[in-house]
């Protein structure tokens, strides 16, 4: 992306014929200009004001205007190349499309017209969006008028910048919920929206780098009070019910029924090891045949923070307990040692760990304590295991039914990205989508992953309701999986699902299915969610 400050310059009186003449707002790219307030400048300065840089732009070049209508008042169309819509909204009638610059003065004289609003692309410091919004086709649906105009985007997150230039002018509602998290990766997030769907309202919920159950669910609850119409949740949160994921999978399930909920599917195709044990006399797991430690970092040398997962279910599910303990070991050349460890609480039936480990080689160990008969363990790690299983390594959310999991494509090789999750869940593909991954926004070290997949689906979801604002949650996710493009093997798989993102076939398809809104605008009711327990959630880890 990026997307500067958004500005917005209101001219006076003296370009208008009379008081209660239209108001024209500018929405132009502010990385070299500043506010001018409430007077109109120059030609010179007006110029500037659209400028990209050192280039002049030409006055006669078109530009998408908005144009609010008096009453029953029409307009004549001859100077307006209508490429997008006619709709009702508040109650007036409004009309947008396409008029040189030189003509807007004229339009907005115009005795039918009431408001004329001027819309630019808006784009960051470094006067670019991020590639991904051309790969998925989302520039060609921009042309069309379609920016996300009164759509309202709902993202959770660790943390945000409200105040950085990339999202500055998009960010239209903040709440924090719990103690303040990694403000990097929830700005740069929000940065994809915004660069899809640059006309969108972008609400942003901060919950933490630890949150609780019901921190979460208060989350969702104010984004869908305050009327979203998407929520995009890029984060994956370890372990299932008995590490309290259970509620935190009913909230977004829940959501899924009167809002898009995209998630990332996750990172964990090379950090995710699944398989039975059976019993047979033996202190620990094994992970392949001879191997009873899971190297870390593929057995290389590494420092800082580890992360793991280990829940487990018998096998024949006549609900027998059993104890697993989860151990991380440092190599040395007096032999393992033990730097970590993680023990089931009670009747739990999965454990987490978490800490930081100085420059060494790791290994994680399961111990089988007291385990009466045959079970499927499933480990997750922050970290590449030497022995990984890639099916079915999705996490909560993107494992809930209901939401749509989105992985990550690699334009590079044409295919899903290495590390991207994949299904199946349960008797689903799990992943749904898959889109690039492509990020620009500078000072986060952003780099890729799922989690910057998943807001280009959140932000084409956007575009598509801009011209079709009353379609439900279930249309547009049919929508936007029908026109997807089919990768990897031949129909819906549990790699790509439905295949990848296609914008431009979305707004098309839509077209062609829903019926142009001409009436009320879209409103969103907030179903109660189910009450759960707060017990406190394992991280969320960035994806």
């Amino acid at each position: 992306m990026n997307r500067g400050t958004a500005l917005r310059v209101v001219f006076a009186a003296v370009l208008l014929v009379a008081p209660l003449a239209p108001v024209l707002a500018l929405t132009t790219p502010a990385p070299e200009t500043r506010h001018v307030g409430d007077s109109p400048g120059t030609g010179a300065q007006f110029d500037r004001l659209f400028g990209d840089g050192a280039r002049p732009t030409p006055v006669d070049r078109e530009v998408l205007v908005t144009v609010k209508l008096h009453g029953e008042e029409s307009l004549s169309t001859e100077s307006l190349e209508l490429r997008q819509k006619r709709y009702i909204q508040d109650g007036s009638p409004h009309v947008e499309g396409y008029v040189a610059l030189s003509d807007v003065r004229d339009l907005s004289s115009n005795p039918a017209v009431e408001v004329v609003r001027m819309r630019q692309r808006h784009r960051g410091p470094s006067g670019q969006v991020a590639a991904g919004v051309a790969r998925v086709g989302a520039d060609s649906v921009h042309d069309r008028g379609l920016t996300g105009d009164d759509v309202t985007v709902g993202i959770i997150d660790g943390g945000f910048r409200v105040s950085d230039p990339e999202l500055a002018g998009h960010v239209a509602a903040h709440r924090s919920f719990g103690a303040a998290g990694d403000a990097d990766h929830g700005t740069a997030v929000a940065s994809v929206v915004a660069d899809t769907a640059p006309d969108a309202d972008i609400h942003v919920a901060a919950v933490g780098d630890t949150t609780t159950a019901a921190e979460y669910r208060e989350a969702v609850t104010w984004l869908r009070a305050s009327g979203v119409d998407v929520i995009v949740d890029a984060g994956s949160y370890f372990g299932h019910t008995d590490a309290g994921t259970g509620s935190l999978s009913s909230v977004a399930r829940n959501a899924s029924g009167d809002v898009l909920f995209v998630t990332s599917a996750g990172n964990y195709a090379q950090r995710h090891w699944a398989g039975n044990h059976v019993p047979d006399g033996g202190r620990w797991v094994a992970f392949a045949p001879g191997a009873e430690g899971n190297a870390l970092a593929d057995g290389e040398v590494f420092a800082g923070r580890v992360r793991a997962s280990l829940q487990w279910t018998p096998v024949d599910g006549n609900g027998t307990t059993a104890d697993y303990e989860l151990y991380l070991f440092r190599r040395g050349i007096g032999g393992p040692r033990v730097v970590a460890s993680a023990s089931p609480d009670g009747n739990d039936s999965a454990v987490y760990l978490d800490t930081t480990v100085p420059r060494g080689r790791y290994y994680l160990a399961v111990e089988a304590d007291d385990v009466p008969g045959p079970h499927r363990l499933e480990l997750f790690a922050t970290r590449d295991l030497a022995h990984r299983t890639p099916a079915g390594s999705l996490a909560v959310p993107a494992s809930s039914r209901g939401v749509l999991a989105v992985g990550a494509y690699d334009y590079g090789t044409d295919s899903i990205a290495e590390f991207s999750s994949r299904g199946p869940v349960d008797n689903r593909t799990g992943v749904d989508l898959v889109a690039p991954d492509a990020v620009a926004a500078p000072g986060t070290g952003a780099a890729g992953g799922t989690s910057f997949a998943a807001p280009y689906v959140a932000g084409t979801a956007a575009l598509v309701l801009d011209a079709h604002p009353n379609a439900t949650a279930a249309q547009l996710r049919d929508v936007l999986e029908r026109s997807a493009r089919d990768v990897g093997a031949p129909g819906r798989d549990d790699a790509t699902g439905a295949g990848l993102l296609d914008a431009r076939t979305a707004a098309t398809l839509a077209d062609s299915r829903f019926v142009l809104a001409t009436g009320a605008n879209r409103t969103t009711t907030a179903t109660p969610v189910p009450e759960g327990t707060a017990e406190p959630t394992p991280a969320p880890t960035p994806s």
